[in-house]
């Protein structure tokens, strides 16, 4: 996904849609985002469509191009993303990742949505597919509440030690639901937090940014920085596009 999706989240600059009641089991929420520049992709673990206004409509990430829609859950690394043929908004969609295993018509969302206009229209077309009532893991839900609420600074052993499970347990739950660890999700939210709040009113303070977001210090902060955007934080803002 564009980066700026979760600024926009984090900082409060998009507008949440809940969706209606008999889809809440498998959809999270939906937003509506402009974008029109080339900027850096992210995922933050939790299964997120793109639908862009429709099939032919593409983008290219890191040199590949994606007509259409596309899905993210993995970890992205000095990953960039541009529009390519792309007009109007688009619509995102949160899967809730306790039961997006479960669901079999991500291919059907896409095209239900192509198939309509305007976004209220489109949101109604995915949420008539989605009626089926899941299965529940409401200890992984519990654990993945703890890492999300905690923005990823909450340690693992402490959820082992609060729901009483042990890491393998854990460790299956997670990569069973959304295909990651717990500490790969943990260092995603961790960062995404973090980059947020760097890039909030031009925040300058790493330290501040590093220790308010569970990172050791500093050097830590600029080292994950790094490992994610190629570039230092300073010598990211400075050239960030958006």
């Amino acid at each position: 996904m564009p980066i700026v999706l979760f600024e926009h989240i984090i900082n409060q600059q998009l507008k949440k849609i809940v969706p209606a009641k008999a889809a809440r089991d498998y959809i999270d929420c939906f937003y509506l985002l402009d974008w029109w520049q080339p900027c850096l992709a992210f995922s933050d673990g939790m299964p997120t469509m793109a639908i862009l206004q429709d099939a032919t409509a593409s983008v290219k990430m890191n040199g590949q191009l994606l007509n259409g829609a596309w899905l993210s859950t993995e970890v992205l690394e000095q990953v960039h993303i541009e529009p390519v043929r792309h007009e109007g908004k688009i619509l995102v969609v949160r899967f809730n990742p306790v039961t997006f295993h479960q669901l079999n018509k991500i291919e059907e969302i896409a095209a239900a949505a192509w198939s309509v206009q305007k976004p209220a229209e489109k949101i109604k077309a995915i949420e008539a597919l989605v009626f089926e009532k899941p299965n529940f893991n409401y200890l992984f839900e519990q654990a993945l509440k703890l890492l999300s609420e905690g923005k990823g600074t909450v340690t693992i052993q402490s959820i082992l030690s609060q729901l009483r499970v042990n890491y393998k347990w854990l460790e299956r739950s997670f990569t069973s639901h959304i295909g990651l660890s717990p500490k790969a999700y943990a260092r995603l939210q961790r960062f995404i937090h973090a980059y947020a709040a760097l890039v909030k009113e031009g925040e300058r303070d790493l330290s501040a940014v590093a220790i308010h977001n569970g990172y050791y210090d500093q050097n830590h902060f600029i080292k994950e920085f790094q490992r994610f955007t190629g570039l230092s934080p300073l010598k990211y803002i400075k050239q960030r596009p958006i």
